[in-house]
């Protein structure tokens, strides 16, 4: 069963295509199950209207259930971003509507752009990461979320783009608290695929993180494209499951009702 749990519709400000239109691509590849995980940031939520685009996301799921049903499980799902702005408020959205699957991510730390736009020859990227996996864990230990997601993101940009090679092992003790923290709380990891068709080239987390978080005991791991097209649904999926097992993972997982099940991959 192929499945890709990190999918953005035009419901996103940063996404081309329907959510009819993402699923005739998911059914062509031969993706059986997805889960659009529309952006909702914490700290845009009024000025870009996202109490708007997460309504119409939710009902667009709705309504392709009952268009699909019979060739492709949609998963009702949301990416909660920075909720340490406002987690009150991000607690309200969670319960807004009966997702089946949260997204945790983090794009930017307090007082800083996304790490998108920051140029790292005017910033420290280790102090920029430090502060990156402080804040990832008051987020994990806040923990409303199912699965965190690209835990790697600043990678994309600081070694994919702008080329530091900045070696992320060297905050193997932030990380560590991360995961342990989340595998205390049963909050899964997402094995994001999206920089192996971008310059970063890699997994988030590559298999150093994914080999971490298994020998730590996590077992909830969960795979993603992070598509923002409908060309990209599913990208690179079979290799993140190859990954999953040479890290030593049987099984990955899927959402229902924000409860984790299991499909083997071994």
């Amino acid at each position: 069963m192929r499945t890709d749990l990190h999918i953005h519709t035009d419901n996103s400000p940063d996404a081309e295509h329907s959510t009819t239109e993402i699923c005739i691509s998911a059914i062509e590849k031969g993706i059986g199950i997805i889960a659009v995980t529309d952006h909702c940031e914490i700290d845009r939520y009024e000025v870009d209207g996202y109490d708007r685009s997460v309504r119409q996301s939710f009902f667009d799921v709705l309504k392709a259930r009952k268009v699909f049903e019979d060739r492709l499980e949609i998963l009702q799902g949301i990416e909660l971003g920075n909720v340490m702005y406002d987690t009150k408020l991000a607690h309200d959205v969670i319960r807004a509507h009966p997702y089946d699957f949260v997204l945790g991510s983090l794009h930017h730390i307090k007082g800083v752009d996304d790490f998108a736009f920051l140029d790292y020859e005017e910033q420290d990227p280790e102090a920029l990461l430090a502060a990156y996996y402080e804040e990832m864990e008051h987020m994990v230990e806040w923990g409303e979320f199912d699965v965190l997601a690209h835990l790697t993101y600043p990678l994309r940009y600081i070694n994919g783009e702008q080329k530091k090679n900045v070696d992320v092992r060297k905050f193997e003790g932030q990380i560590t608290r991360v995961l342990r923290k989340a595998i205390e709380k049963g909050i899964g990891l997402e094995l994001n695929t999206s920089g192996l068709r971008q310059a970063y080239g890699m997994t988030m987390p590559d298999i150093w993180g994914l080999s971490l978080y298994r020998s730590l005991g996590g077992t909830i791991l969960t795979i993603g494209s992070d598509a923002h097209t409908l060309q990209d649904v599913g990208s690179h999926v079979d290799e993140g499951m190859r990954l999953a097992v040479q890290a030593g993972f049987p099984h990955i997982c899927v959402f229902r009702a924000r409860q984790p099940f299991e499909i083997s991959i071994t």
